[in-house]
């Protein structure tokens, strides 16, 4: 099943984001299995990547950029070759667990198609801080070619003089 995820492009100027096909080889009925297997997949592409940058093979013929994104990467200063510099492997089980707590502690939030899943209740009084119910277990519905946004919430800090 192939599920579009809308991300972020690289840029100053022209902040756009663009959208990502990703396939999915098994039914999701949980967003705990959503989160689960968007994590798998990524760190397969990205140990993919990993692979092919310490043999030189090219990564992919969508690596090679279109004259708006090297002007964006040029803008910025970060025009690569793909090559992976950082030899470090990611641990797949504990980005699955940093994501899933993410998610269950509200600094991410999910939206499919446009519409937010797994929003919080913000009733504290029906919060039973024993039995406490994990967002990640709530069933959502995919289908074919739906758009998944995953915002990263950011705590804005400062201070005043």
């Amino acid at each position: 099943m192939i599920i579009n995820i809308n991300m972020k492009q690289i840029g100053k100027k022209r902040q756009k984001i663009s959208t990502i096909p990703l396939e999915y080889k098994e039914e999701i009925s949980t967003i705990g299995e959503l989160i689960t297997e968007t994590v798998h997949i990524l760190v397969q592409q990205y140990m993919e990547k990993l692979k092919n940058s310490k043999t030189g093979e090219p990564i992919s013929q969508s690596s090679s950029y279109s004259s708006e994104q090297f002007a964006d990467l040029l803008e910025i200063g970060k025009i690569s070759f793909g090559m992976l510099y950082n030899d470090n492997v990611p641990d797949e089980q504990n980005a699955i667990e940093t994501a899933l707590t993410a998610f269950e502690d509200g600094l991410v939030r999910i939206f499919i198609n446009d519409e937010e899943i797994g929003a919080e209740d913000t009733n504290l009084q029906n919060v039973n801080l024993h039995q406490p119910v994990l967002r990640q277990t709530e069933p959502i519905s995919l289908k074919e070619g739906d758009t998944i946004t995953f915002i990263r919430m950011t705590f804005l800090a400062g201070r005043m003089y």
